[in-house]
């Protein structure tokens, strides 16, 4: 495996930044044409927008951090901030994480609770937005298959290296 950073500054449409990729992405399938290609995002439709359009061969996996995160807001959208919702979520993102099938237990776990717990207007609205994200996100979080074969789940590396200054 290997990691290069690439960026340019913020403009609108990432133009600039689409094309120094895809240039740096062909030159390096180019040279690995056997290789295993990842494409490594969060949850933002722009990524799996441009992985359709320029990587549909790639194994594709959502951040496993953006997951985590989406998975607390769920916990406290269920329990309020607390031992229980921190509970649910280690829980959770263990399964997630570690086992298989763990997305598609952890949809009917959300199911269970915000068909039985009694929630606020805003707290179900919560739950139901991150609901959608995980159930429209399922193929991109197999994170068991993912580990077991290999591949990266987490982006971190790459965003902590975007946060230096050089």
């Amino acid at each position: 495996m290997h990691t290069e950073y690439l960026g340019t500054m913020p403009e609108a449409g990432k133009a600039t930044f689409a094309q120094r990729f895809t240039t740096r992405v062909d030159q390096v399938k180019a040279r690995y044409p056997h290789a295993l290609h990842v494409c490594l995002g969060d949850g933002a439709p722009w990524n799996w927008e441009f992985f359709a359009t320029h990587y549909p061969e790639a194994v594709w996996v959502l951040d496993f951090y953006h997951a985590a995160t989406h998975l607390h807001t769920a916990a406290e959208a269920l329990f309020g901030p607390g031992p229980a919702a921190e509970a649910y979520y280690e829980r959770w993102r263990t399964t997630l994480r570690d086992e298989d099938g763990g997305v598609t237990r952890l949809l009917r776990s959300l199911l269970y609770y915000r068909n039985r717990a009694p929630l606020s207007a805003r707290a179900q609205r919560t739950l139901d937005t991150e609901f959608n994200y995980f159930r429209q996100h399922v193929q991109l979080m197999q994170y068991a298959d993912f580990r077991a074969a290999g591949l990266p789940i987490g982006s971190g590396v790459t965003e902590a290296g975007c946060k230096e200054r050089v």
